[in-house]
């Protein structure tokens, strides 16, 4: 079914990507207020409000997860070849999606510009559209200058370790000056940084997580739990500027990535746990769809049936599943439409490169 490897954050990859995609999605409908579910007893449905609530920590999975892939993806390939992928994968769906809203929603040609060249993103507002692919965007462009640095220093992990303290001297010089928005991206940067770190390891086959390092996760998962409970409900101040998406993220991403590979282990024995990894695969596999087209149709959608439906039993059956049933319906023509086999000039190129 998956990749033979020795690891399992990669054999599982795409059914992590696809529970971090459904905890995304989940997260971008909690907000909004008509998304209730109540449970008995109380602490439950408060527990399972809170899970929801810190469904961005989803993002910083993909990014280690990018991280890691991103090493094993630059060794295959030239340079030519690596930006050509990353272009067809990440830049052609959200070009079609700005393209189309640009007609839809009636922006001019300079503001359709704008916003898919990331100038709107850099210089104006970071949700000025889909503020997670010009953060991706922006590190895969730089990914092979690190890389080239990364790879040939002899102590990987000082050379990481490095990097956090420029970065950390970065966030902390610049927080009076730098848009505040931005550190939601500049806060993800480590978790990227880790991910090439372990990417690497992995590659060399030097990474080994014993089943005893598993109860070390676990403590930092619960670890993380507290920090974002803290930096969202107390307004913990947490080293830098907009604290909820820094630390608590970078440790339950990290241990809710390593966690979530050994329970698919697990569960990958049982013909029912194929299954269930199966429908996260798929999910995984239009992981940039679902999240490209997801708020859009959610604001197109959402306005024109809360009228009909007011009670939660017909608002969670029908609202939610309706829009369900849009967002990844809308994702998956997207998904095929914009596959990289669909567009020989990408695909000319690459086999040119190589």
């Amino acid at each position: 079914m998956y990749e033979n490897t020795a690891y399992p954050i990669l054999k599982y990859r795409l059914p992590i990507m696809g529970l971090a995609a459904l905890w995304i999605f989940i997260f971008h409908e909690s907000e909004h207020e008509w998304v209730k579910v109540y449970f008995s007893p109380q602490w439950l449905s408060s527990a399972l409000y809170f899970i929801k609530r810190i469904g961005f920590c989803g993002v910083d999975i993909f990014l280690l997860l990018s991280g890691i892939g991103l090493v094993h993806s630059i060794e295959k390939h030239s340079l030519t070849s690596f930006y050509s992928r990353r272009l067809k994968r990440v830049f052609l769906p959200f070009f079609v999606v700005g393209l189309i809203r640009m007609f839809v929603d009636g922006w001019s040609l300079s503001t359709f510009l704008r916003k898919i060249f990331l100038y709107d993103f850099l210089f104006v507002n970071i949700n000025s559209l889909l503020w997670f692919i010009p953060v991706i965007l922006i590190l895969y462009l730089f990914f092979p200058l690190y890389y080239k640095y990364f790879s040939n220093s002899r102590r990987k992990i000082l050379f990481t370790l490095a990097a956090f303290t420029v970065w950390l001297v970065f966030s902390l010089l610049m927080k009076d000056t730098l848009r505040g928005d931005l550190y939601a991206f500049t806060n993800r940067i480590p978790i990227f940084l880790t991910g090439i770190l372990c990417g690497w390891y992995m590659r060399e086959e030097k990474l080994n997580f014993r089943r005893p390092w598993l109860f070390l996760f676990v403590g930092i998962f619960f670890v993380g739990l507290i920090l974002a409970f803290l930096t969202n409900y107390r307004s913990l101040y947490l080293l830098v500027p907009i604290s909820n998406c820094c630390v608590p993220t970078f440790l339950l991403a990290t241990s809710c990535t390593v966690l979530a590979a050994e329970a698919f282990s697990l569960i990958d024995r049982f013909y029912i746990g194929k299954g269930i990894l199966k429908i996260l695969s798929f999910f995984g596999k239009m992981s940039l769809e679902i999240y490209i087209v997801q708020e859009w149709l959610d604001d197109i959608l959402r306005p024109r049936l809360i009228p009909s439906y007011e009670s939660w039993i017909n608002n969670f059956a029908f609202i939610n599943l309706a829009i369900a049933v849009c967002v990844f319906t809308a994702a998956f023509i997207l998904y095929y439409f914009t596959k990289p086999r669909n567009f020989s000039i990408f695909s000319k190129l690459s086999k040119t490169a190589d």
